[in-house]
């Protein structure tokens, strides 16, 4: 009974071994077998039937002309068995992989980007569908073929350059070049990473490459823009400069004809005194008068006029004057225009207090005009239903240093806001004081061209803050 026993195993055993056979052969059906499998498969198909054979003649009795090949047989069913559930992983590992592969392809198939392999000459080993529709042709026609003579001919020299980057560590390499489409001539982007063989050489290119024709156009869109930009501030400045200039000619010939002419009037009136004519006197007190009159306005005039050429010529070199970026202490400098200030904060009544400030990278002499006229302004505009009070203090932010001036003056309007910063824009143009409507102007260029920027934040009534921030 007990041999019985074993012998039905070893019967359903061998049975099983035939069932894993046909398994892995229909696996493999309809596709090529590799090698190593048919030999294996061969050899366990020989094994089983084997076995099987002599199982069967020993449950029948028929034992003896057998002995030898059953001793033989029970020396290798061990590797029978082995070899059995090695070629069933064989076969699950192979599924796996090739599926693992219809997934890789479907996804490069469905790949909007360009994706190529090439040798180590540049001759194409795949291509991907969305590459074969760039270039309208099919895989046939683009596989065994070098990819270098799509290129266009100015591209060519700066596309091997950077492809020699392919046989040093990292081995990637990113270029930009126009190859001839189906469309005609389009900018690709690519990057590419060699694969390297056993010895270290380069065995294979793989690379990815993207359409970046309109983000080219755009790109030269904006650097003709740029450049047209550039071209008419240089010459809006140069008119600015040139007006100013000239301008200040006739002005001095203004001022200094008024001035002959106030003291040519001083000398008539000694002269009309002298000779003690009362009724010659009378005659012409209202048209001296009038021309006294007439002399303060052209000198009123004249000196508006001055102030206005100062004003241009101050936002022409904004533009122009180079520009030394350093780290720079603001609490020092800020107690330099304090000191420079004094008079001016003295006759105010005014309090300035600064607050511990953190340093910035800036030009010296830019960052020093900005708050001087912030100062100035804080206590030009004061409240004087009070004392007047201004307090300057600094935060880092990130990359930037953020200060604020905040004073608690008259304070400016919603609606006037966004025009404070606009060159003549003055709040009061009528009153006495008021300035050319400059300085803010002035500001916010000096701080454009100090990589900064100027806020405000004001109510009528309360004060005003100016928040200028400054790289760190």
């Amino acid at each position: 009974m007990y041999n019985g026993l074993i012998t039905g195993a070893n019967i359903v055993g061998a049975a099983f071994a035939v069932y894993i056979l046909i398994v892995i052969s229909r696996h493999f059906i309809c596709r090529p077998i590799p090698r190593d499998m048919i030999f294996l498969l061969a050899g366990l198909a020989g094994l089983g039937l084997f076995n099987c054979t002599s199982n069967i003649l020993e449950w029948s009795g028929i034992m003896g002309t057998l002995d030898t090949a059953e001793d033989f047989l029970q020396l290798l069913e061990p590797m029978l068995y082995g070899n059995m559930f090695y070629a069933f992983f064989a076969c699950l590992s192979r599924r796996d992989i090739e599926e693992r592969e219809a997934k890789y392809r479907l996804l490069v198939e469905n790949q909007t980007d360009l994706v190529i392999r090439t040798d180590a000459e540049g001759h194409l080993l795949f291509v991907s569908p969305s590459y074969c529709r760039m270039f309208s042709k099919t895989e046939k026609e683009l596989l065994g073929r070098s990819f270098m003579p799509m290129i266009h001919p100015e591209d060519l020299a700066t596309t091997l350059e950077r492809m020699r980057l392919l046989q040093e560590p990292p081995y990637t390499c990113f270029v930009q070049q126009r190859c001839k489409t189906a469309e005609g001539w389009r900018w690709l982007a690519w990057s590419d990473k060699a694969v390297l063989d056993a010895a270290g050489k380069v065995e294979t290119i793989v690379g990815v490459g993207r359409d970046i024709t309109e983000q080219k156009n755009v790109e030269e869109e904006k650097e003709l823009l740029l450049r047209v930009l550039e071209i008419k501030n240089k010459e809006m400045e140069s008119i600015v400069y040139v007006a100013s200039h000239d301008l200040r000619s006739p002005l001095v010939n203004i001022c200094g004809f008024g001035t002959e002419l106030q003291m040519s009037c001083k000398a008539l009136d000694e002269a009309i005194a002298a000779q003690g004519d009362t009724a010659l006197k009378a005659t012409l007190a209202p048209i001296q008068a009038e021309i006294a009159q007439s002399l303060q306005f052209i000198e009123a005039g004249t000196a508006k006029m001055q102030a206005l050429i100062n004003g241009l010529l101050e936002i022409s070199r904004v533009g122009t004057t180079s520009v030394l970026i350093q780290p720079l202490e603001m609490n020092r400098i800020l107690k330099h225009i304090l000191s420079s200030m004094n008079y001016q904060i003295q006759q105010a009544d005014a309090t300035v207090t600064v607050e511990p400030l953190p340093s910035c990278r800036a030009d010296a002499r830019m960052i020093s005009q900005v708050f001087s006229n912030l100062l100035d302004n804080a206590i030009k505009y004061r409240d004087p239903a009070r004392p007047a009070t201004v307090t300057v203090s600094g935060t880092q932010s990130g990359p930037m240093c953020v200060y604020r001036v905040a004073d608690n003056g008259i304070g400016i309007a919603l609606e006037h806001q966004k025009k404070i910063f606009e060159v003549f824009y003055r709040l009061n143009p009528g009153k006495k004081g008021s300035g050319e409507g400059l300085g803010l102007s002035i500001v916010q260029r000096i701080l454009d061209r100090l990589g900064g920027s100027i806020q405000l934040e004001s109510e009528i009534g309360k004060g005003s803050t100016f928040i200028v921030s400054v790289p760190s």
